[in-house]
């Protein structure tokens, strides 16, 4: 497990406005939807969401920079741990040891511990990740130190037992297809039943797909560690609005008039309204390509727009329209 500090890339003296303003870029960046295909983004954002875990809270950085990993372990006990260290040196002397191995987190390049300073018993706490470390029982790893003799103080004899680990939650979500071309915010309920449980808010990343997953470690069902939460997005079909890889198809609706002149009309898109210049007599089957404004892909890529002009002819019976067309059409051979 690395240094957590190292993880988000901060100096261990950093003010809690640079520990998120680091853990939103990162989290933006590697976020799993955002790199599809590669199979390391998932565990390194896993990795970057559990050391904002920690570093995020006040107490929990306080623990973690004075006992380093121990304090990420079921059950730690702070008082405890200081009264093993104290008992560790009167055994060994101030010039001896250090004892076991929580005076400080792991070293690394934002770590001010010399690799050297630490004991041997330092790898014996080298956690795959932030769950493996909550997997780990605080009172085996002080038995395992003490060769079996517990260390307790004189007012813990009533230790509270920690909530066993949260399980993942799974929830469902329907996202219309123009807001997940640009990307939106929504809400899931967990847990609870109907009317209960809690409000979650879920980023739907820029281009999400009908049945990608967003992940969201921790925010499952309560326990130590809490458990992930997985949303399934759906993006039922549209009416006017079709996707074809990362390009969009938008039916435009325009009267005979609007097609035959030329006119200037207003389209809405999924980035906005854009005013668009129909050319003159074209057909009703005419595409008009906007660059750019499609779907965003996972390199950096951008698909196109495509806006397809439907006419809309007025009701039958207008009879007086009947005979202006009579009028200009009847000579027409269309398919001669």
């Amino acid at each position: 497990m690395r240094d957590l500090y190292v993880v988000l890339g901060i100096e261990r003296s950093a003010d809690p406005r640079a520990i998120k303003r680091a853990y939103r870029e990162l989290t933006r960046r590697f976020h799993p939807d955002v790199n599809r295909g590669r199979a390391w983004s998932e565990e390194l954002y896993r990795e970057i969401v559990d050391a904002y875990t920690i570093l995020g809270d006040d107490r929990t950085r306080a623990l973690y920079d004075e006992f380093g990993e121990l304090s990420l372990t079921r059950g730690f006990d702070p008082g405890r741990a200081r009264a093993a260290r104290e008992r560790a040196r009167e055994r060994d002397g101030d010039d001896g040891p250090a004892g076991p191995p929580w005076g400080a987190a792991r070293p690394g390049p934002a770590a001010d511990v010399d690799v050297d300073d630490l004991p041997d018993d330092a790898g014996d706490l080298d956690f795959d990740d932030l769950k493996h470390a909550r997997r780990t029982v605080f009172e085996d790893i002080l038995s395992s130190f003490w060769r079996g003799r517990d260390v307790r103080l004189d007012d813990d004899a009533d230790d509270d037992v920690e909530d066993p680990m949260g399980r993942d939650a799974r929830a469902e979500v329907s996202v219309p297809l123009a807001r997940a071309v640009v990307g939106c915010t929504v809400q899931v309920r967990v847990g609870g039943g109907q009317g209960g449980g809690r409000i979650v808010d879920v980023a739907v990343p820029a281009g999400t797909a009908d049945g990608a997953v967003v992940h969201l470690p921790g925010h499952g069902e309560p326990g130590s560690p809490p458990g992930d939460l997985h949303v399934t997005i759906r993006v039922p079909a549209d009416p006017a609005l079709t996707r074809r890889g990362l390009d969009l198809h938008l039916d435009v609706a325009v009267t005979l008039l609007e097609l035959y002149r030329g006119d200037l009309v207003d389209v809405a898109t999924p980035r906005g309204t854009v005013r668009v210049k129909i050319p003159p007599a074209c057909a009703p089957d005419h595409k008009l390509r906007l660059r750019r404004q499609g779907v965003p892909g996972p390199e950096g890529e951008v698909g196109d727009l495509y806006l397809e002009f439907r006419v809309q002819l007025p009701q039958a019976g207008d009879v007086e329209l009947l005979r202006a067309l009579e009028r200009l059409q009847a000579a027409a051979r269309p398919r001669a």
